[in-house]
């Protein structure tokens, strides 16, 4: 007998997802391959402001008028906007 969790991936696979990812091309829980992503040098010098201020990336991104989600995609290199980039730097008074 075929399991639910197989059922649900076998689906994912003929409507052209990876296996163990879900429609929007997420792991699943139990992912054989999940990864942390790696922060660019912004972002690793953003962390260690932010660390040393005490402050979230929730903090930041309210303070730029921004989701933090932005924030987070901006760390990791997913978002490369010169103009959010700007507002994050100028936020805390670092080089971008």
């Amino acid at each position: 007998m075929i399991s639910t969790a197989e059922t649900a991936d076998h689906s994912a696979v003929c409507r052209g997802w990876p296996s163990g990812t879900d429609e929007a091309g997420r792991r699943k829980a139990g992912g054989e391959m999940a990864r942390k992503n790696q922060l660019t040098e912004f972002g690793i010098s953003v962390k260690q402001e932010l660390d040393k201020r005490g402050m979230t990336q929730r903090e930041l991104a309210d303070a730029c008028g921004i989701n933090y989600r932005v924030v987070h995609d901006v760390l990791v290199g997913l978002n490369r906007k010169e103009t959010t980039i700007r507002l994050i730097s100028e936020a805390l008074g670092i080089p971008s």
